[in-house]
């Protein structure tokens, strides 16, 4: 990230110079240097390919809770099979020790 804030800053530092920025139905213009609307529209171009790449990504999140909930109850039926099966081996050693008496 350092590296990128050093390239932003050079950019920056290299290209003062003024430009005149006019919106077009209005009658409205702006006067601002070259680093500054390359900065912004390079904002706005991370910002947005962040949001879709966020959105595209909703399947694979939802696939992962569906997943991790799934997980969840198989570790809750295996908890109880093995308490079961505690139980039954518990049983079958008493009756093991009744017939041997």
């Amino acid at each position: 990230m350092a590296v990128v804030g050093i390239i932003v800053l050079l950019f920056s530092i290299s290209n003062r110079d003024l430009i005149v920025i006019e919106f077009w139905p209005l009658s409205f213009s702006l006067e601002s240097p070259v680093y500054f609307p390359a900065l912004i529209f390079g904002l706005v171009g991370f910002l947005s390919g962040g949001t879709i790449a966020w959105l595209s990504a909703g399947t694979n999140r939802k696939n992962a809770r569906k997943a991790k909930r799934r997980a969840s109850g198989l570790e809750k039926d295996l908890n109880t099979l093995q308490s079961k099966i505690e139980k039954l081996e518990q049983e079958k050693k008493v009756q093991n020790t009744g017939k041997n008496n």
